[in-house]
């Protein structure tokens, strides 16, 4: 990748990759909420792709490995 890492993540395709609901989210409720849906980034290790199980069409947000580890330590030490 370039040193603009973030533009190459979302360059990659990743329409042909599953995307998993990591949370069971509120599946089995009246108003079907949303979900946030997860993938890898294929070929770039730890990077992860979001998008909204319901608005699909909405776009995503990608996450190089680092920026996504920090996003989960973050996470983390707030609940701790």
């Amino acid at each position: 990748m370039s040193d603009n890492k973030i533009d190459d993540l979302y360059a990659i395709k990743v329409s042909s990759v599953a995307f998993d609901r990591p949370c069971g989210c509120n599946q089995g409720t009246e108003n079907g909420e949303s979900c946030v849906l997860i993938t890898g980034v294929p070929g770039v290790p730890g990077a992860v792709v979001l998008r909204d199980s319901k608005r699909e069409d909405a776009g995503e947000l990608r996450f190089t490995a680092a920026e996504w580890n920090e996003f989960l330590k973050t996470q983390m030490a707030r609940v701790a």
